[in-house]
């Protein structure tokens, strides 16, 4: 959201029967992404757990205040994007759950979705000195974040389903589990990437090369009286609600 990462710090809670090599393994992807994104691990604790393993994560920025992107910029008559394509980590999870991801090669692309988050870091930095007024990042599914911007920014939104950028991937995994693939970009979560809201002239002068990633307009803001609209492919409204994951439902 316009912010630079610059430190982390990881306490780790470990059970007895975990292998060394899990743990060693585990500190080396940490330490991959971590390095490229300049970032250093700082410190943190570890310490025996007497069941499960407990990973907490606590990461460190810097942003300038000029550039600090919230959620509560957006004006009617902007546009709403996003980067990159959506469902895919969502998809991913339920193969893993469902025991599936070995089955077919498009498969693989999508778990590894899920086991390895890309932040984007660089796009939203370059967002944030283009015009971007408000952002989000897609981690609770789309319907949750678009809401949260409308609420903060006292407005409403207009989103077309056709719009919504969908992996190939995606829609074949979706048709082989017998589910519609929409309702992963709306409401899977841990995509990480960002929807955010820009004038229609700020948004021409977006060139995908620079910010490393697509993005794809999927609506517009519209008044707060008319909601957090979603047309459907056959022109149907409907209100999107908040439905995306809940830590505490």
């Amino acid at each position: 959201m316009g912010g630079v990462p610059k430190h982390v710090v990881v306490s780790i809670a470990l059970p007895s029967y975990l292998a060394v090599d899990f743990v060693v393994s585990l500190y080396e992807g940490m330490k991959e992404i971590c390095h490229e994104f300049g970032v250093n691990i700082i410190g943190g604790d570890t310490v025996s757990s007497p069941q499960g393993l407990v990973i907490n994560v606590t990461a460190m920025g810097e942003v300038e205040p000029q550039k600090m992107l919230r959620r509560s910029g957006a004006s009617v008559g902007e546009l709403l994007v996003v980067t990159g394509t959506l469902g895919n980590s969502g998809c991913g999870l339920e193969l893993l759950l469902q025991d599936k991801w070995e089955g077919y090669d498009f498969f693989q692309p999508l778990v590894k979705k899920h086991l390895e988050p890309r932040p984007q870091v660089r796009a939203g930095t370059i967002l944030a000195s283009l015009g971007a007024t408000s952002m989000n990042d897609i981690s609770d599914g789309l319907s949750s974040e678009a809401n949260e911007i409308a609420n903060a920014s006292n407005v409403g939104m207009r989103i077309y389903e056709e719009k919504i950028p969908l992996s190939p991937e995606m829609r074949s995994a979706a048709f082989v589990l017998g589910k519609e693939g929409i309702n992963y970009a709306l409401y899977g979560g841990e995509d990480f990437q960002l929807i955010f809201t820009i004038s229609p002239k700020d948004f021409e002068a977006l060139s995908p090369k620079d910010l490393g990633i697509d993005v794809t307009v999927i609506g517009e803001v519209i008044e707060r009286s008319q909601g957090v609209q979603l047309i459907a492919k056959d022109g149907r409204v409907a209100l999107l609600e908040p439905k995306g994951y809940n830590h505490f439902a």
